[in-house]
């Protein structure tokens, strides 16, 4: 595992954020939408406590990644 810095989840969860927000923004949906797609590596599927549920596990990038910058620009904090 690489070593991550002590704000790392405040600067992944404020750049989250941001790509939410611009999900609501027409004009930027799409771009928004594969930011997002590029910070999701796995997702995890498993039956829920209760009978028709489904508990998702959604696994992604950590650390410093250049492309995912790059892609997220306009929501970079």
């Amino acid at each position: 595992m690489p070593d991550l810095l002590p704000s790392a989840s405040a600067v992944y969860a404020r750049k989250v954020g941001r790509l939410t927000d611009a999900l609501n923004r027409p004009e930027e949906r799409l771009e928004a939408a594969e930011a997002l797609r590029a910070l999701i590596e796995k997702v995890v599927l498993t039956p829920g406590p209760n009978r028709g549920e489904i508990d998702a596990m959604l696994y992604g990038v950590t650390g410093h990644d250049p492309d995912l910058d790059r892609t997220a620009s306009h929501w970079k904090g």
